[in-house]
């Protein structure tokens, strides 16, 4: 193996690993020695041609690991481009209103939906959820529809907001940012369920949006 060749690996290998040590896993390093030893053996034995494939083989894996971490990193440039512009919209055109969805009503969806689905993608966040009370009313709905509370707690914790509108996305993943409430909602069979976290998140609620009180101590099953 040429030595400049080595060098560069290593030089690759350690961008990666200090940039997005995501994208290059302890799998990817467990493979990357296997490869590497079968490349020095090989040359070493004289079996040009089979170095030569287990070459190709670790650059293909590192090219791999390269360009996950470069689509990654052109994603999260997007993500904050489109919230950028989002912010402009609200800061100059509609400084009246109160608050993103106002901003979603006078702009237009067919404006801003493409701006806070990039902005603010389904599933991108997560985030502690607290100790977790359901009324009564809604776990009869969850039973008779075969749906469990851990599957409603582990879909709102990780930012699936259910059947809420894009803007109503974005104020959810802006609320997480200062410490405000955030809601989910989600269809199950005829009803809608309602998921509901303080803003310190301390505690969450799954409710029905007919429940009176919902957080009413009474109203919470221990």
């Amino acid at each position: 193996m040429r030595p400049s060749e080595k060098q560069n690996i290593a030089h690759v290998r350690r961008i990666l690993l200090t940039s997005n040590p995501e994208f290059f896993s302890e799998a990817d390093r467990a493979e990357e020695h296997r490869l590497l030893q079968q490349w020095e053996a090989a040359e070493c034995a004289g079996r040009y041609p089979e170095a030569d494939l287990w070459r190709g083989k670790l650059w293909a894996l590192i090219e791999d690991s390269v360009n996950a971490s470069r689509l990654a990193a052109e994603a999260a440039i997007q993500k904050v481009a489109a919230a950028e512009e989002v912010g402009r919209i609200w800061q100059e055109e509609y400084p009246q209103a109160q608050n993103l969805g106002e901003v979603y009503a006078l702009a237009g969806a067919e404006r801003m939906d493409p701006l806070l689905n990039a902005a603010y993608p389904r599933d991108s966040v997560s985030f502690e959820i607290g100790r977790v009370s359901v009324t009564r009313a809604a776990l009869d709905v969850l039973t008779a529809a075969g749906v469990t509370v851990a599957s409603l707690r582990v879909r709102h914790a990780r930012g699936d907001w259910g059947d809420v509108s894009p803007s109503e996305r974005a104020s959810n993943v802006i609320a997480l940012s200062i410490g405000e409430q955030v809601s989910s909602v989600y269809p199950i069979g005829t009803a809608t369920v309602e998921v509901i976290t303080d803003g310190d998140r301390s505690g969450t609620f799954i409710q029905l949006p007919s429940d009176d009180e919902p957080h009413a101590l009474n109203a919470r099953l221990r």
